[in-house]
């Protein structure tokens, strides 16, 4: 008797031991299967590249990365990071990070979600600042664009086909310029590089005047290579980045090209300053009188349809100014384009008169307001509504 309850205490001893041991174990493997994920290190300064390829610009994507890994391999990084958006033709998009030994897949995302919708853009975002925590960061925005034309999506959900683009092309589908203000309305980018045709206008810079400290573009077509990345990423990779500097590289590269390979326009905008021009300028619309009919405005592409023309020379050219008021006008003007430079001609296209940094689009009537939607935008509201027809 005493044998036998010896035996059955020994034996539930040893259950009791195995379940504890049992226990133990799943414990040490749950822990690990749950261990934290591990914080990127903050650095000092992080850059976005938007690529948007799904598009007749496929190739040219691949040519710019390459670009992008030579210039991480001359050290113009400096420890910093870039990340890259690629929506590509014929593939998922991904979200990559250039490095010295090529790029590195950080995440695949569903190709049913547009890319040229906020949705999208605010996610790519989110994922950017997540992987790449850095003290200042930047936005380069690459694929089609025309400027502030309002005919693409204006919310995540609207898929409709329109006749014309802002930005982007992603397989036929836009963004306005409404919603990509949008998209980067608070996001903390202190600049936005647009590589991207025509979007040095003051229409949508004005629109998306809260999106970045400084805004770099072109207010011309660009040629298809766009960007020469391992020549400015030294300057936007900087903690304090050389806004400037990158512009004028972008420019010396294709100016410095023969025949018509040698075409450039480049402009830097300082955003801060767009709020006082926009006020000076619907002040001198409000009280002069518009160009005369003989008037010839520099047109920025070579059209019938001509909807981007040299802001400036369109100012100078009302009629009946207060010389005071032409003044204060210049000085914001001046206190808004801080760089400015263009080659003689766009291609064999365009022969450039003028070119002051900046694009406006020129209102003959009042019926000319809904043209492409003009009237949804702040500068109609702002100012353009004080032009006396």
């Amino acid at each position: 008797m005493i044998v036998r309850f010896k035996m059955k205490v020994i034996r539930i001893f040893n259950k009791i031991l195995l379940a504890v041991a049992s226990l133990m174990v799943m414990t040490a493997l749950q822990s690990c299967h749950d261990e934290p994920e591990v914080k990127p290190e903050k650095v000092e300064r992080a850059v976005l590249v938007y690529m948007v390829s799904n598009n007749s610009l496929y190739g040219f994507d691949e040519g710019d990365i390459r670009e992008m890994i030579t210039a991480c391999q001359q050290g113009d990084f400096g420890g910093n990071r870039l990340i890259v958006y690629q929506a590509a033709r014929n593939a998922v998009p991904k979200l990559l990070e250039i490095t010295a030994q090529g790029t590195k897949e950080l995440k695949v995302y569903d190709e049913a979600t547009l890319s040229v919708s906020v949705e999208q853009m605010r996610t790519v975002i989110a994922d950017f600042k997540r992987v790449a925590p850095a003290e200042r960061i930047g936005i380069i925005l690459w694929s089609h664009a025309s400027g502030w034309l309002q005919n693409g999506i204006t919310d995540p959900y609207d898929w409709q086909l329109p006749s014309v683009k802002s930005f982007g092309d992603d397989g036929g589908k836009y963004m306005n310029i409404t919603a990509l203000s949008c998209a980067l309305d608070g996001e903390g980018f202190d600049f936005v590089y647009f590589d991207c045709c025509h979007m040095a206008s003051v229409e949508a810079l004005y629109q998306m005047r809260q999106c970045a400290d400084y805004f770099i573009g072109s207010t011309t077509i660009l040629p298809s290579e766009g960007m020469p990345y391992h020549l400015t990423l030294k300057y936007l990779m900087r903690k304090d980045a050389d806004v400037v500097g990158a512009a004028q590289a972008t420019f010396e590269y294709f100016n410095a090209k023969s025949g018509m390979d040698r075409s450039s326009t480049m402009s830097v905008i300082k955003a801060s300053a767009l709020l006082p021009l926009a006020e000076v300028t619907a002040e001198l619309y409000a009280n002069s009188e518009r160009p005369p009919v003989s008037y010839r405005p520099q047109q920025f592409i070579k059209s019938s349809n001509c909807y981007l023309f040299d802001f400036e020379n369109y100012v100078e050219n009302f009629v009946d100014v207060d010389p005071a008021l032409a003044t204060r006008w210049k000085s914001c003007f001046d206190d808004a384009v801080i760089y400015s430079a263009a080659t003689p001609r766009i291609f064999s296209e365009l022969t450039l008169n003028y070119h002051c940094g900046l694009s406006t689009y020129i209102l003959k009537s009042p019926s000319d307001v809904t043209y492409n939607n003009y009237d949804q935008l702040s500068w109609w509201t702002d100012v353009a509504s004080n032009i006396r027809f």
